[in-house]
């Protein structure tokens, strides 16, 4: 949190002081970098952890075939990702950005693979490092260009360079940690890899297309500056994305054991899981929604004030994506991946179609709406599937006071904001939290069990 705090300072100060177009630009670049990064694992990572986790005595064996599969794909998406700069034709700065992030795809695959055996291992804590490192690199250089005026061909080596140093990083504690990669040919694990590549890499591909068309296609259909100011918003939305997303992902280990060894246990944590993760994430939708006009203007100024209005739609994209990456994980865990599949498909076909209906008219905002609409989708039948194929998970009235506590939240926020928005922001955030509390819908058991787990840790780590 503290290292992502950093980059989101880094990034605000880029749009505020290089304009719109050039932050489209990079955005355009690492929109583009990430889905074919995305498409390059196979979408074996997932697997790879599930596999790994129930037999931690291979995993140097599993860090081995996945490297080889890895970068045996990388090298191929990095020839696809030239011929697709080609083909979209976009300006010369966010070509030549491309063309030299094309570069940081293999080392990027060491890295990823790396992440990957750590998470099986439940070692979490040293992916935290690597991205620290990725985070410091990727700050102290970019405001070193900032300073010394120097523009976004600078910016763009300095992020393909924190991407190196982060995949160096990652591999070196995945070595320590989870063990480093055995050299020997398996041709049984090779074959039960490949057999499941195409069902995890159709899930890959959606996925990679639902978080990267958007920005890519309003490039190309209104400019790198509108882009921008999509892109402006996007990224306050993201960094609340990647908390749940990086939950999920240190649950996956986790729920591959429990599916065997004690399911009950997991569909418990899972209800809890999700109840909390939509309490956190409801009320950050009620805040970016109802002072996105503020936020704007605070964080970029007036001049990314077209950003305003994407905001106010993509703030509600955060309700149905609090539950979306743990729902995911949990079919994967449960080695039902085509149910995964399906959700994503759904919801990239949603969001293409509201793209075509809305972007040409409605611009940044049209295709705000649509991916919000998309979530919508993606949420629902990730919730059926695991619903109706594993556990039944009925909404309790826990869930329902959720909804009551962020009424009044954004009522409190409406009648303060004319007064002063941050006191509005603060009052309305008390308000949320103390309807939370009186209902119950907030469980003081799992408070007093959160300080225990907080508190154990840091005398651990004192010890």
């Amino acid at each position: 949190m503290v290292s992502r705090l950093g980059s989101a300072v880094f990034w605000i100060l880029v749009a505020r002081y290089l304009g719109a177009g050039v932050f489209g630009a990079i955005a355009f670049t690492l929109s583009l970098y990430s889905f074919f990064e995305l498409i390059s694992t196979l979408g074996l990572g997932s697997p790879i952890t599930r596999d790994a986790a129930q037999n931690r005595a291979r995993a140097g064996i599993y860090f081995a075939h996945a490297l080889v599969i890895g970068l045996a794909a990388t090298a191929i998406t990095a020839a696809l990702m030239l011929l697709c700069v080609h083909w979209l034709s976009p300006g010369p700065l966010s070509r030549w950005s491309a063309q030299v992030m094309v570069l940081v795809l293999i080392p990027a695959s060491f890295g990823y693979w790396s992440k990957v055996m750590l998470t099986a291992v439940e070692e979490i804590r040293y992916i935290s490092l690597a991205t620290l490192t990725e985070n410091a690199v990727l700050i102290a250089g970019g405001f070193t260009c900032l300073l010394t005026g120097h523009g976004l061909r600078a910016l763009i080596l300095t992020i393909a360079a924190s991407k190196i140093i982060s995949a160096a990083v990652s591999f070196i504690l995945a070595c320590r940690r989870a063990g480093a990669p055995v050299l020997r040919f398996e041709r049984a694990l090779l074959v039960a890899l490949l057999k499941q590549t195409p069902s995890f890499f159709l899930i890959a591909l959606f996925n990679s297309a639902f978080w990267s068309i958007t920005i890519i296609l309003l490039t190309s259909l209104h400019g790198e500056e509108t882009a921008g100011y999509f892109s402006a918003a996007y990224k306050l939305i993201s960094y609340a994305i990647m908390l749940v997303l990086a939950f999920a992902q240190a649950l996956l280990p986790v729920a591959s054991r429990l599916a065997q060894e004690d399911p009950v246990t997991y569909q418990a944590l899972l209800k809890r899981a999700l109840r909390y993760q939509l309490m956190a994430f409801t009320a950050l939708a009620v805040i970016f929604a109802l002072s996105a006009e503020t936020i704007i203007l605070w964080l970029y100024g007036s001049a990314m004030a077209p950003a305003a209005p994407v905001l106010r739609w993509l703030a509600w994209i955060l309700i149905p994506y609090s539950i979306i990456p743990t729902l995911a994980f949990t079919l994967i865990s449960h080695r039902q991946q085509r149910l995964d599949l399906r959700a994503n498909a759904a919801a990239t076909m949603a969001l293409l179609a509201g793209i075509a209906l809305l972007v040409p008219e409605r611009s940044a905002t049209g295709a705000a709406v649509a991916m919000t609409l998309a979530a919508v989708v993606f949420a629902a039948v990730e919730y059926l599937s695991v619903h109706h194929h594993l556990y039944r998970l009925v909404p309790d009235r826990h869930t329902l006071w959720i909804g009551v506590a962020a009424g009044l939240m954004a009522l409190c926020l409406w009648l303060l904001s004319p007064i002063d928005a941050a006191l509005a922001i603060l009052a309305s955030g008390l308000v949320y939290g103390a309807a939370l509390w009186f209902t119950q819908a907030l469980d003081r058991r799992d408070l007093r069990r959160l300080l225990t787990v907080c508190l154990r840790g840091e005398e651990k780590g004192v010890a």
